[in-house]
């Protein structure tokens, strides 16, 4: 009886988000749980589907090994407070949920335990979330099961990687899938650990692990379809294979569009395919994604993902990117620097483009990432190579550049080819974003 009434509740929460009334989904959940958690006999999986989490169990999958425990009452304010993030409003309202839960006897659930501690994330209390885990480590017993185990592994090891420290992170989750890792985790395990890998510039171990997994293909029937979109993307276009990298950031956004998860905190997937999109010379599309996730992001009020969208609207703005490397930090903070660096370089102010540099090799040495931290500082460019490359930039040919500065189109192509030699960037896409 109770699997019969979840199931029509999540019916009726899909038809209400295709129809765009997202507000009405939410409150069918939130009714739904109420009277679910009620029911003592109800479990983990009985929930599946009624509200998106990565890593939460999927409705129809097979069967876990461990036999989930009863839910507490408080399983209701933790998904409660996933519910608020993933709308991306009122965070200071979710994190008072998540540390209630936290702050009960219910935080040694598992499923309490994850859907608090990732809200704390997704607020920006960083730090909070990380003390919850240290405590879940030092408490005997609390890994009861290797559902938990590995539920704790993988926050550990996503904090990790969100707090600037992806190597920690690579380790920890490549020791969880040699060993076997939850089924319910399978997915999730190996998005986080390529998100990892393309934070420490090891990309060829990120290609190979989305091979290894059969995941380098389409990913429709996929479990954490988001995440691994996410972080495909993320390897596609540190690869510079940017219209794979749009591609797949989009289908990250409609999958999150089905769940009704409008907050960037969550997964930038706008911010990102407006990166991919500007490298693609597609200006207007990735201004508006950008000012869309930026608009979303000064909504739900955390830094990071602030920081995240500046650094996707500000591509031509040096305050903006400015703005946005206070805001960022790990190799989001190497990207925006560097990034800076081009513009400053693209428009001849050479002092401050070389520190901008220094700046995005001294953060890649503190993440790890010795890809980015072995770069040496460009030489200056000349101002009619400043001109051209700010010209480039602002979306214009080179039939439009000679143009505009009175030279043949073969003069320009020759200044472009030392402006890419000089900033050691592949072609016109790695000078539009590098």
């Amino acid at each position: 009886m109770l699997e019969e009434w979840v199931e029509s509740a999540r019916a009726l929460r899909l038809r209400l988000v295709e129809g765009g009334r997202w507000a009405e989904a939410d409150r069918v959940v939130a009714e739904a749980l109420g009277q679910a958690v009620g029911v003592p006999s109800t479990t983990g999986p009985a929930l599946a589907g009624l509200s998106y989490v990565a890593g939460g169990p999927r409705p129809g999958a097979a069967r876990c090994p461990d036999r989930p425990d009863p839910v507490p009452p408080e399983r209701d304010l933790a998904m409660r407070a996933i519910l608020l993030t993933n709308r991306g409003v009122d965070r200071a309202g979710s994190v008072e949920l998540a540390e209630r839960v936290l702050d009960s006897a219910a935080w040694t659930e598992a499923g309490c335990f994850w859907y608090s501690v990732l809200a704390l994330a997704y607020a920006g209390e960083l730090t909070a979330a990380q003390a919850h885990c240290a405590r879940a480590a030092a408490t005997e017993g609390w890994a009861r099961s290797a559902r938990q185990r590995d539920a704790l592994t993988l926050l550990r090891a996503r904090l990790a990687t969100w707090a600037g420290q992806p190597r920690q992170a690579v380790e920890e989750l490549e020791s969880l899938l040699a060993r076997g890792v939850y089924p319910q985790f399978a997915g999730l395990g190996v998005a986080w650990l390529a998100a990892a890998l393309v934070d420490l510039g090891e990309l060829d171990r990120a290609r190979d692990l989305f091979r290894e997994h059969d995941l380098d293909g389409a990913l429709d029937t996929a479990p954490d379809r988001a995440e691994l979109l996410a972080a495909r993307g993320a390897l596609h276009r540190a690869e510079g294979q940017f219209l794979l990298g749009y591609q797949d950031f989009l289908a990250c956004g409609r999958e999150l569009d089905g769940w009704a998860v409008a907050n960037p905190a969550v997964l930038p997937w706008r911010s990102q395919a407006a990166l991919c999109a500007h490298a693609l010379q597609r200006g207007p599309l990735a201004a508006s994604l950008a000012r869309a996730e930026l608009v979303a992001a000064r909504r739900w009020g955390a830094p990071r993902p602030i920081g995240r969208a500046l650094h996707a609207a500000g591509w031509d703005s040096a305050a903006q990117l400015t703005e946005a490397a206070a805001l960022v930090h790990g190799a989001e903070l190497v990207q925006v620097r560097h990034d800076l660096g081009l513009l400053l370089a693209a428009r001849g102010q050479q002092l401050a483009a070389e520190e901008a540099f220094a700046a995005a090799r001294e953060a890649a040495a503190l993440v790890g990432n010795t890809r980015w931290a072995a770069r040496a500082a460009p030489p200056p460019l000349t101002s009619q190579e400043g001109r051209i490359a700010a010209l480039v930039r602002a979306g214009l040919s080179n039939k439009e550049i000679a143009a505009r500065l009175g030279v043949v189109v073969r003069t320009v192509e020759l200044h472009l080819s030392q402006v890419y030699r000089k900033l050691g960037v592949s072609g016109r896409s790695g000078l539009i974003r590098g």
